[in-house]
């Protein structure tokens, strides 16, 4: 009899916790398309009066403003809408059988493998990415390190958290594993800012990142592995791009 009153309790909790993650990411997505549609009319505006100067400013800082207002969403997404309270436990996606050193290289090797995989996709798109051309425009000790603690770790660590602890472990829970990886496989892709700034650098490249990753989850439960994973494909695209500069 108790099992047969909680059953249902649980399925209701779970259909919850869906629903406000599909929210959570329709808002990301939507988000998303308003701020690249705001600063693509606003460059048309600035093209269109014939502010050249402050235009080239723009489409100077753009890159790195992309990645820091992804940062903002998934913040946003995980302090405000707080679907982390209900769906995320570190005890739940942690396995303490498998050493952190696994995890780690695991992580490398999910990240690498993704970048061999979309590895035509760079070397067929000889225009670098804007994050690239910031770092060589801009070369110093500062924004080096900014850069790096945006690209390398914060924003790895939020993507972890956010798409594959707390969404993809959702959708396992109430779906099948393929569809699972295909749904935050592609809310993954559609949640860039733009395809120009981390993790995407194009679109190819970012959908494989996050299949990537979301199976790398799948089979290890480790958000560390994840987090590698993505910070070890965030390295080598940024040094085969540098490598590929005139």
């Amino acid at each position: 009899m108790h099992v047969e009153l909680t059953q249902p309790a649980l399925e209701s909790g779970s259909r919850v916790r869906l629903t406000r993650l599909v929210y959570a990411c329709l808002l990301l997505m939507i988000t998303s398309g308003a701020f690249y549609g705001l600063i693509t009319e606003y460059e048309v505006h600035l093209v269109t009066t014939k502010q050249f100067a402050l235009s080239r400013s723009v489409e100077e800082y753009l890159a790195p403003a992309e990645s820091l207002f992804f940062f903002a969403q998934l913040s946003v997404m995980l302090v405000f809408l707080r679907p982390a309270k209900a769906t995320f436990d570190f005890r739940e996606v942690r396995r303490d059988k498998r050493s952190l050193f696994i995890n780690i290289c695991l992580g490398c090797v999910a990240g690498l493998t993704a970048l061999l995989a979309t590895l035509p996709s760079f070397v067929g798109n000889h225009e670098p990415s804007g994050i690239v051309m910031f770092l060589v425009d801009h070369l110093s000790i500062g924004s080096v390190l900014a850069l790096a603690l945006l690209l390398v770790f914060l924003l790895p660590v939020m993507q972890a958290i956010f798409f594959n602890g707390i969404l993809l472990r959702q959708l396992l829970e109430s779906i099948s594993v393929v569809s699972a990886l295909i749904v935050s496989t592609l809310v993954f892709a559609l949640s860039w800012p733009a395809f120009n700034s981390w993790p995407a650098f194009n679109v190819i490249a970012g959908a494989t990142l996050g299949l990537s990753t979301g199976i790398v989850f799948w089979r290890t439960k480790s958000l560390l592995a994840c987090a590698v994973a993505n910070a070890s494909f965030t390295i080598g695209a940024l040094m085969l791009q540098l490598w590929r500069l005139p």
